[in-house]
């Protein structure tokens, strides 16, 4: 399903999260609740790069789809910075 997705919205899991970045999907990351150490690594990758949004409030949602999907510009961006991201299999 990632191979037609414009979209991840998704929890904080290093092997979801993995997954994203293999396939070059944009994401949003549930950071609604506390974090896992090894989750919050997870954010502070998917800020630094900029590949997408963590989530802190739920009310934000709607707002966090709209500034990746209602933006093609930010969304191409986003997929450039991911594509050109070095990936081992």
């Amino acid at each position: 399903l990632l191979t037609i997705a414009d979209l991840l919205i998704t929890k904080s899991g290093s092997v979801s999260y993995a997954e994203g970045i293999f396939m070059n999907v944009p994401m949003i990351l549930d950071a609604t609740a506390t974090l896992l150490y090894w989750e919050r690594l997870n954010h502070i990758l998917l800020e630094k790069h900029n590949w997408g949004i963590s989530l802190k409030k739920a009310s934000d949602l709607n707002k966090a789809i709209l500034k990746i999907l209602g933006n093609p510009e930010y969304h191409t961006a986003i997929l450039d910075r991911l594509k050109s991201y070095p990936k081992h299999r």
